[in-house]
């Protein structure tokens, strides 16, 4: 039996960047899931994938730092990829310091985001949770 291909989880309130960036991971055949919200993400899930989140920080509602926290709750091993309009230093160390592996800003370059995204996939499927600055 073949293990799952992996995926990438986009969770970004801006459709435009949403369908943007799962364009740009198709041309290089790797499928991806949008949500526009922490909720409709939480509902479709799942934790047996293998797969990596690329997170934006604000969002309507819940924004990305409250799902970092459900998802630590719950053990999630998803590695988490933030990206964020607005970030700053204090922002981005505190997206690593609570276990996400990169933190990008928006617009980020097309093929960093891929190389990051591409990094994550070497990593062993059930390797423990990656230290900050886990992908360069």
């Amino acid at each position: 039996m073949n293990s799952p291909e992996p995926l990438v989880y986009i969770a970004d309130d801006d459709e435009e960047l949403c369908k943007s960036l799962a364009w740009l991971l198709e041309s290089v055949s790797i499928p991806s899931h949008s949500y526009y919200d922490v909720a409709s993400f939480l509902a479709g899930y799942d934790q047996d994938l293998p797969a990596c989140l690329v997170l934006d920080v604000r969002m309507p509602k819940a924004g990305g730092f409250q799902l970092q926290e459900t998802l630590n709750r719950i053990a999630s091993p998803i590695p988490i990829i933030f990206v964020s309009a607005h970030g700053d230093i204090r922002m981005s160390v505190k997206a690593l310091r609570q276990g996400a592996v990169n933190f990008l800003e928006k617009p980020y370059d097309p093929q960093h985001m891929l190389d990051v995204v591409q990094e994550i996939w070497t990593w062993p499927r059930n390797a423990s949770k990656r230290t900050a600055g886990g992908v360069k």
